[in-house]
């Protein structure tokens, strides 16, 4: 399996993903250290059901990752699983 799973962004990195472009267009003359900064005094200024919009999204894609973690993992041992059997199944009279 070539393709590895990326781990879900934090609803902190959402939040900022979301803000960032939005406060380069106000700001333009900001640097990515200014707006990170800027974008961290946002996230400690929501309040909690503004903050909660971000936990839910990174809740949703914790859950779809770890589904398709478990996924992986099983479809895996099944492989492994199935190649012991059918090694196993041939007996050496």
């Amino acid at each position: 399996m070539g393709t590895r799973l990326k781990r879900p962004l934090t609803a902190y990195m959402l939040f900022n993903n979301f803000r960032r472009p939005v406060l380069q267009k106000d700001h333009p003359d900001f640097s990515l250290t200014d707006l990170s900064k800027l974008i961290g005094q946002e996230w400690k200024n929501l309040n909690e059901d503004q903050r909660k919009v971000w936990t839910d999204k990174f809740a949703e894609s914790k859950l779809e990752y770890d589904v398709k973690t478990y996924q992986a993992k099983k479809l895996m041992n099944d492989g492994h699983a199935q190649g012991d059997a059918s090694s196993n199944g041939k007996s050496l009279q």
